[in-house]
């Protein structure tokens, strides 16, 4: 399957989000039942998403659960978690 390099360009930054949310959750120790109200959903729908079905947000929806997380929404970089930069709010 080929996509289209915008088409490209989203999902590598869907899924950068997505992973950051992921290691987020974990480093706060939540389950997905306690992350789904701090990010405004359903826990089934964070499971989904974090299982990589992806075809239920937008790049603005998993901006803002970065950001209720504790995470700056607007940079994705993987290089966030060892810079110890916008860390989560579990961190205090």
């Amino acid at each position: 399957m080929r996509f289209a390099p915008t088409e490209a360009a989203e999902l590598t930054v869907n899924s950068a989000r997505i992973t950051l949310i992921g290691d987020t959750i974990k480093a706060c120790k939540l389950t997905h039942q306690e992350a789904a109200p701090l990010c405004g959903a359903d826990q089934p729908t964070v499971s989904n998403v974090l299982r990589g079905r992806m075809e239920s947000v937008t790049i603005d929806r998993l901006t803002a659960w970065l950001t209720a997380l504790g995470r700056d929404g607007r940079d994705s970089r993987a290089s966030l978690r060892s810079a110890g930069e916008s860390r989560p709010a579990c961190y205090g």
